[in-house]
């Protein structure tokens, strides 16, 4: 798994990479001078470093990380993380990771939005013009902008001479510059991202309806928006000037469809998730994976504030968990689709004409998908109204088929690994036939290997028997109320390991798993058992909920 270290990358500026990371199936390596930061809690390490104003203290501290984590690229993700990581770039380089940041020198010059400005206008790019206030007279109304700085912070509206002196007199530095101020103007924004080798993604431009605190929170992505030639001339110039990794550029368009290139952003836009709804991973672009974008139609952008609440309930010492296996650890589906398609294989000779055989494919990965699973042949034959004759040469096939590698989830990964680290032992107990449940096992990596498994169709106890729970703490040695156990399933997991004796229960459903458990439902059927019960909406943060030795 490549792993990508976002500079800066605590806040909201870094969402849209650490998401387009996710997707692009990265380990995420997340370096802040912050102890607290909301995607702590959303990475698979949390580093806390030197400011980036410290100097050679910084500089070792992200080379350390890199070195530490084999980090295959690096990411700024703010204004005020990219010049010290661009400082960085050629001894990144020189290590074989991608540095992806503009060029030092751009940064430094265009971190002044006139000298910006004055540069793509002299590569024959649109833009208002430039106005010095003064007894020559001008046309107002003008709107002043902060020199530096990003997003619609500190912008003054001056609709006659003696304004523009008040605000140059409350601004004795001469921080601000004038520029006409339009009367009506649409504000697009184009996301899109510049290999070290120069290459550009594909763009993906927005409207922005509505913007907040200088980001947008609605916008409407467009496949053909009307400033579509203006955004590729302009990304064109930002990455012959130097230009380096995800950025953002703003234009304007007024009610005559005149268009202004407005800003450029040397870094990831604030509002650059909508990319990845659009179909662009600006990530995988920049691990020079295959470009691709899906054609959609336009559709809105909407940012919203998600609360994630990570309970806090266990005060004495965690010792051990113990995991589920299936839709827990690793994704029972895709494990499935494997063994379907090694059967599928298998079937070329047989005989089972093309178009047969096409319907048998189509009818047993929705039997994988909507179940039920311990009738997927069964059920995939009848649907395709296929020989029931094939029946048991298909079973027999299934229960032959071993695919070469099981599908972990990232966050238990994560987790797993943070938890090995701290000293804690762990355990799979898990339910399903035994000999499909070791063919999984045999496809764990060393670093993934548990202290002991418990296979209940085994022992003869599933859950939720507590049996199985049992046996997990007695193996490990560790008194069961010193253990807690995480899985998908409160009719399973919960119920079972409670009743052992267990500190308490983690669950973690899985969108488009097997499971599909009800919250409430399952506290109105188990109060007593839900009091132990603790709902995650993934295994990120599983280390932080345990006492100060797990985090």
């Amino acid at each position: 798994m490549t792993s990508a270290l976002l500079v800066a990358g605590g806040g909201f500026q870094a969402l849209p990479m650490l998401r387009a990371l996710r997707r692009a199936r990265a380990r995420v390596i997340v370096a802040d001078c912050y102890e607290q930061n909301p995607n702590r809690y959303a990475a698979d390490v949390y580093a806390v470093v030197p400011r980036v104003d410290s100097g050679a203290h910084f500089e070792h501290a992200i080379l350390d990380l890199c070195d530490q984590h084999d980090v295959k690229i690096v990411f700024a993700t703010t204004d005020h993380d990219a010049l010290a990581v661009a400082t960085l770039a050629p001894k990144l380089r020189a290590r074989g990771i991608i540095a992806a940041v503009a060029d030092a020198a751009l940064l430094r010059a265009w971190a002044d939005k006139v000298v910006c400005l004055r540069d793509v206008a002299a590569a024959g790019l649109p833009v208002l013009p430039i106005i010095e206030p003064g007894p020559g007279g001008c046309t107002y109304p003008l709107i002043g902008k902060p020199r530096h700085g990003w997003g619609g912070r500190g912008h003054v509206i001056a609709r006659s001479a003696a304004e523009t002196a008040a605000a140059g007199s409350s601004d004795p530095d001469h921080k601000l510059f004038w520029q006409p101020l339009l009367d009506s103007y649409d504000e697009w924004s184009v996301d899109f991202a510049v290999r070290e080798s120069g290459e550009i993604s594909p763009l993906v431009v927005r409207q922005r309806l509505r913007t907040s605190g200088g980001f947008a929170v609605v916008s409407r992505v467009r496949r053909a928006p009307p400033v579509a030639a203006l955004a590729a001339r302009a990304a064109q110039v930002v990455a012959q000037r130097g230009g380096c990794g995800p950025m953002n550029l703003q234009i304007l368009v007024d009610a005559r469809g005149s268009q202004w290139l407005n800003d450029v952003n040397l870094r990831p836009g604030t509002s650059a998730t909508a990319a990845l709804a659009a179909g662009v991973d600006f990530a995988a672009f920049m691990l020079n994976e295959p470009a691709r974008f899906a054609e959609r139609s336009d559709f809105l952008h909407v940012r919203t504030l998600c609360d994630t609440n990570i309970p806090l309930p266990f005060e004495g010492p965690i010792e051990a968990v113990a995991f589920d296996l299936d839709d827990c650890l690793i994704d029972q589906k895709e494990w499935m689709d494997r063994k379907l398609s090694i059967v599928l294989a298998a079937m070329t000779d047989g005989p089972l004409s093309e178009a047969d055989r096409r319907r048998f494919e189509l009818e047993g990965r929705r039997a994988i998908d909507e179940g039920p699973w311990d009738r997927t042949i069964d059920i995939a034959l009848a649907r395709a109204n296929l020989d029931a004759g094939l029946r048991q040469p298909l079973i027999d096939a299934w229960r032959a088929a071993h695919p070469d590698r099981v599908s972990f989830y990232d966050d238990a990964v994560a987790a797993w690994c943070s938890l090995r680290q701290a000293g804690l032992k762990l355990a799979v107990v898990t339910d399903n036939p035994q000999a499909s449940q070791r063919q999984k096992l045999a496809r764990f990596p060393d670093d993934m290997r548990p202290d002991i498994v418990v296979l209940t169709d085994e022992v003869g106890q599933p859950k939720p028997a507590a049996h199985g729970f049992r046996l997990a703490a007695d193996g490990l040695g560790v008194p069961v109320h010193r253990m807690i156990a995480v899985g998908d399933s409160p009719w399973r997991d919960a119920v079972g390991a409670i009743d052992a004796g267990y500190a308490g229960v983690v669950i973690a459903p899985r969108r488009g798993a097997m499971g599909n458990p009800d919250r409430e439902r399952f506290e109105r059927a188990y109060p007593t058992q839900a009091r132990s019960t603790h709902w995650l909406a993934d295994l990120w943060a599983l280390p932080e909920m345990l006492p100060a030795r797990c985090t």
